[in-house]
């Protein structure tokens, strides 16, 4: 799916910690991100949800400040 919408798409989120989750689940999630390139892990652990939510960039609002 990652290639046919794009990589900058996707984002890892969760509702960690809850009942349904087993012990390991950290380190399997680990061991799933180990698989992504660099750039590619960085997108979808954080850099891609900061692109979707404007986190860390200007917004452009119509005023300036002085």
């Amino acid at each position: 799916m990652i290639e046919l919408l794009g990589g900058g798409r996707f984002f890892w989120a969760s509702d960690y910690p809850h009942p349904g989750h087993t012990l390991d689940y950290l380190p399997a999630l680990a061991t799933l991100a180990d698989r992504l390139t660099g750039s590619a892990r960085e997108g979808r652990i954080a850099g891609n949800v900061r692109e979707a939510y404007g986190i860390g960039r200007q917004i452009e609002i119509g005023w300036r400040k002085p």
